[in-house]
């Protein structure tokens, strides 16, 4: 004959399966990456550590699968690593095109890509993306439609 489960069977029962799941070698439940919630997104810059995009298009940022990413920075366009862990996020060496742009669209992409360099934490506010650099400067995105 089956028994039936005591309460204390129940209540340990209950707790199991309310807990978040735990990784097996650190065993600490896993945190949420930012990069998760960015995979298959596309984004425009709306400005630069404070100063805004004249042509938000043609300064964009798109998160692919396999932790990749790729955009356009002015007359150029870039490719490279992404990865995040919780709200730090890393993005590794971009690999541009080299078309000759103007004097003002090359300074701009040049800013861009060596604060994507320096990115260190991101976050979506409002809809809009955030990237904090280390050192305070901001790049703030919205989504590309």
């Amino acid at each position: 004959m089956g028994s039936k489960p005591t309460g204390a069977a129940v209540i340990l029962l209950a707790c199991f399966l309310a807990a978040p799941p735990v990784d097996a070698q650190s065993g600490r439940a896993p945190t949420s990456r930012i990069g998760d919630e960015l995979q298959g997104t596309s984004w425009q810059a709306e400005s630069v550590d404070g100063k805004p995009v004249a042509d938000p298009s043609s300064m964009t940022l798109e998160f692919l699968p396999g932790d990749q990413v790729r955009g356009q920075a002015g007359c150029n366009r870039y490719v490279g690593p992404f990865a995040s862990r919780g709200d730090r996020v890393t993005l590794g060496i971009l690999r541009a095109s080299r078309a000759e742009c103007p004097p003002a669209q090359a300074a701009m992409q040049k800013q861009l890509i060596d604060q994507l360099h320096g990115a260190a934490r991101g976050e979506i506010v409002d809809g809009d993306l955030i990237f904090h650099g280390r050192h305070g400067e901001q790049i703030h995105f919205t989504r590309r439609r």
